[in-house]
């Protein structure tokens, strides 16, 4: 039995950034007494996502999440919990920070299509 379009389409919004993310954890500086600044991974994703939605932008920050475990165990050495609490922090604030900036492009578009 063949997929619909419909269900071919849902899978690949499912998947949308899946794969740019495993690309550019890779080139995420690793843990050196500092927290890793997220921003870039996440923001050059989004940036490069074909298909803009919330929908998709949320199943790509749980995709961060749910990596997130496989970053921390890779640095080569044990965190503290509060060393991972600290870093689960700044991922949630990176995540924060780019649907305010999403947010705040499409006002500016409302803006603009109004006038």
């Amino acid at each position: 039995m063949r997929a619909s379009g419909a269900a071919l389409a849902g899978e690949r919004i499912i998947t949308a950034g899946r794969p740019l993310l495993r690309r550019r954890i890779g080139t995420v500086p690793r843990y050196a007494n500092t927290m890793t600044d997220y921003y870039p991974l996440l923001s050059s994703v989004v940036a490069a996502l074909d298909v803009n939605t919330a929908e998709v932008r949320r199943q790509l920050y749980d995709n961060a999440r749910t990596g997130y475990p496989n970053y921390i165990g890779s640095l080569g050495r044990s965190l503290t919990d509060s060393e991972i609490l600290r870093e689960r922090t700044a991922l949630e604030e990176v995540i924060r920070r780019l649907e305010a900036e999403q947010v705040g492009r499409l006002a500016g578009k409302a803006v603009i299509s109004n006038q």
